[in-house]
């Protein structure tokens, strides 16, 4: 007997916890006293890296925001600059990693940056999950 699939919906799940695990170990690992040195660091923000792209690749390459895109087509241009902020989250990520590479000890000024990043990450993450709701419930698709 065959095993069925992860739905969509379990799938979607699965790579918001993923992501926002990393977050939380992040936050702490940025924390101060945490005791997490550069080299640390480096691979934990370049496994987030990794799981980052693989939740924006499964949102973008006919993700989740396609169908709402075609049941709410209103919702067009928030959807648009949801998925160009993508590119911008990577972009930052990447500095990040470039400058701990370069570094000795992790300044405050560096996790400061890194915890003004977790947040833009979870505003974003905020936005895309209240317009998913937004469109379910205007659309009339909640069911009985």
């Amino acid at each position: 007997m065959e095993t069925p699939q992860s739905s969509f919906a379990d799938a979607l799940h699965d790579a918001h916890t993923v992501l926002l695990r990393d977050l939380q170990e992040l936050e702490k690992a940025v924390a101060s006293g945490s005791g997490e040195g550069p080299v640390e660091l480096t691979g934990r923000l370049e496994r987030l890296r990794t799981h980052l792209i693989e939740h924006f690749q499964f949102e973008e390459e006919g993700g989740y925001m396609a169908p709402v895109l075609k049941e709410e087509p209103r919702f067009g241009p928030v959807i648009q600059e949801l998925l160009a902020e993508h590119g911008k989250m990577e972009r930052i990520l990447d500095a990040l990693i470039l400058e701990i590479r370069t570094t000795r000890s992790i300044q405050d000024a560096f996790r400061e940056k890194v915890r003004a990043w977790i947040a833009q990450v979870r505003h974003h993450e905020a936005r895309e999950n209240n317009l998913v709701q937004e469109a379910y419930y205007s659309s009339g698709a909640t069911g009985d």
